[in-house]
Order: C-alpha cells, then structure tokens, then sequence
C-alpha cells in the first residue's frame, strides 16, 4: 500500500475516487469522464481534413473547467481553437454561428459545429486583446461598433431567442431581486470572497432603490437587444481591421446598456487605460451614439448610469438561477455571486441621484461602511485575475 505524505493530502484523494465513483452524474460535464479527449481530438481532425487542412502540431489544453474544455492546436492554415460547453450554456454554439453568418470577422470564424455534443471549432481571431492596448481611441472603435451590433439586432432578437438565447428582461430582474436576497448561503458570509453582514444587510436596504431603478430604465423607449454576459476589453481583439466579440456563453436578451458596466467604471478600466482623462465618458458618448434614434442624448446619459448600476445585479442572478444550479462542481463560480453583489453596491450610490433619491442621507450614512469593506474585500485582485482570465484571450 502506498503511504501519502500528509493527512490533507488522503482526505482529497479519497473525495477524488469518491466524486469519481458517484451515482448521479446528471451535472457532470463530458469532458471529464475518460475516452472523451480522444473522442474529440478525432472530430477536430475530421473537421479539419473536410476542410482541406491537418494539424502541424500537438493539440494544448487552455482550459478545463465546468464552463467549458477549450484545445488550442496549430493547422496548416493557421492555429483553430476547439470549444465544448455545458448544456447550461449551450445556446452558445447556436449564437456564435448566428453571429458569425451575420458579422463576419467580427465574431470568432466558426469552422464546424457538433451541436448536439455542443461543440464548436473556430479560427484563431488573433491574441491582441484590448486589455493590452492602452489607447482610449481604439477602446471607443471597439464600443461603437458594439453598440452597431446591438442596434441592428434589436429587430432581430426573436432569432437569438430561438437560437437558445435566454430572455432576462428588466420585469424578470425585478420579481428576483428579493428571492435573490434572501439567500444569504449564496453571499458567502464569513468567507474571504464574501460579503460582510454589513454588505449584505446594505444590499437589503437598496432593494426598494434597486427596483425603482429598473421601473425607472423601463419607461424608456430603449428596446430590449443582445447582451454579451461578461463583456470586458479581454474578450475583444483589436488590431484587425474591425474589433472582433469573442466568448458569447453568458449571451442573453435583455437591456442592451448592461453590456457596458465595466465600460461605465473608471476604477475597472484604469489597470488598462491608466490615467486617460475622461475614459468613462469618452466611451460612454462613443456608444451612446448610436442609440439617439430612440432617445435624447441627455436622457440616454441617465440610462447608461442607471443600467450600469444594474447590470452587476443581473449577473449575480445569471449565475444564481441560471448557471450554478447546471453546475456540478459549483465551487469554481461560486464566488462570482457576491463579487458581482459587491458590484452592486459600488455602482449603486452613482445611481442614485439620477432616480432622484440623493436625499436619502439615511441611505448613505448606512453605505460608509460598504465602500471601504468593499475595497479591502477586492484588494487589488479583481475576480478575473483570481480565475487566471488571462489565460483565455481566445475565441474561447
């Protein structure tokens, strides 16, 4: 019999052989059950010799994990990306050739598509990500054309939906924001990535806030259109002749302005842009711009703040009714409900003069405690470096 070097070391080969060995595997993702690597390292070659190329190198994993098994591997016609996704984000595969037939060179190259496996082969659209580019002026091409996207689908959305995109709608936020919050398990109290007592007992307090803030941006004539799920400047290439949109998985249709709220935030954007005077609202104006045939610039301005404030909380929700509960080892994202909480927090006191409730002195004398906990909380490590996002910028 083998000895193990420490105690803690046994306790995790046993939950191993345990996880292994377990009888419902309803939530396990293919990717990890033995024989499948090889099963799909023989599609790519098919793929690939259908369209006259062959690999010229050894396939190397970029990632593994609950969210998706993404293989990298050179060709003789440039370097390809293999992508498989969880059936809880399998709308993806039906989006991105969607996308793809529509905007050509602005979504990642679809190659081949194994849809009932939910896998998809593309083209490698190049690895120079914004986050890496530190020029504002490229940074306002890139969300102008979003923003071009998003306007031309909004009498198209009917076909993302029946390509298995969901709808998540300013109505829906607003009958789930209490369910939300009173899952408090979900908030991680106690933890290091979690929420204070006092963060979450702020978040309670902002809900009425929160759901003025969604009646208010549904008054206005902005229509519902595609929404990236985590758009950031690492999942958009630039130096092409156009910025290409890469990892549509967290896709939904919904109110176009949540796309932007790491846009819409100078402390998320200053890691990348430095000190660029007025970043926030350059972009801001940039994308804004196009959306003047609905609104009033003056007004879109007012909804660009409130939806911003808003979006982090729909992401926590995305992840709390939607993709935790398709996961089987839930603890890789599990964090990500009170980051983007904490998100809600911060944006929200933004907000809140726009909705007309700045006199809320109560309310504000209750959040001094939130941005300096919320602050020490993040530290300087943001939720994407924790993850290792930088490994990612493909057409992943």
């Amino acid at each position: 019999m083998l000895e193990v070097a420490t105690p803690g070391m046994a306790r995790v080969i046993e939950e191993w052989f345990a996880w292994v060995g377990a009888v419902d595997k309803s939530l396990r993702v293919p990717w990890y059950e033995a024989g499948w690597m090889n099963a799909a390292g023989t599609w790519i070659v098919q793929q690939l010799a259908r369209l006259d190329s062959k690999p010229t190198g050894p396939v190397e994993q970029v990632c593994s994990w609950q969210r998706s098994c993404v293989m990298r591997l050179p060709t003789t016609h440039g370097t390809v990306y293999f992508k498989a996704v969880p059936v809880v984000l399998g709308g993806e595969v039906d989006v991105s050739v969607l996308l793809d037939h529509e905007y050509p060179g602005m979504v990642a190259e679809v190659m081949a598509v194994d849809a009932p496996r939910r896998w998809l082969l593309m083209r490698d659209m190049g690895v120079k990500t914004l986050d890496a580019v530190p020029d504002v002026e490229q940074w306002k091409v890139a969300v102008h054309a979003y923003a071009q996207l998003q306007v031309d689908w909004v009498d198209g959305a009917r076909r993302f939906s029946i390509a298995g995109c969901p709808n998540r709608g300013l109505l829906q936020l607003v009958s789930s924001i209490d369910r939300l919050l009173a899952d408090t398990v979900a908030m991680k109290p106690g933890s290091p990535e979690g929420l204070s007592m006092k963060q979450i007992h702020a978040l309670h307090y902002r809900a009425r806030a929160l759901k003025i803030a969604a009646h208010r941006l549904g008054t206005l004539r902005l229509p519902v259109s595609l929404d990236h799920g985590d758009l950031w400047a690492g999942q958009i290439v630039g130096g092409t002749a156009n910025p290409v949109f890469i990892d549509w998985s967290d896709t939904s249709l919904t109110h176009p302005f949540f796309s932007m709220a790491f846009f819409s935030h100078e402390e998320e954007m200053r890691p990348y842009l430095g000190d660029a005077p007025d970043a926030p609202e350059q972009l801001r104006d940039a994308y804004l711009e196009l959306w003047t045939i609905y609104e009033p610039h003056d007004i879109l301005t007012k909804a660009w703040t409130i939806a911003c404030s808003l979006a982090p909380l729909s992401t926590a929700l995305l992840y709390h009714d939607h993709i935790l509960p398709g996961m089987e080892v839930k603890w890789e994202m599990e964090n990500m409900i009170p980051f983007f909480l904490r998100g809600v927090l911060r944006h929200q006191g933004e907000a809140l003069p726009t909705l007309g409730m700045a006199d809320h002195e109560q309310q504000a004398e209750s959040s001094d405690y939130d941005q300096a906990d919320v602050r020490t909380s993040e530290g300087s490590t943001d939720i994407r470096s924790q993850l290792g996002m930088g490994q990612f910028n493909g057409p992943h």
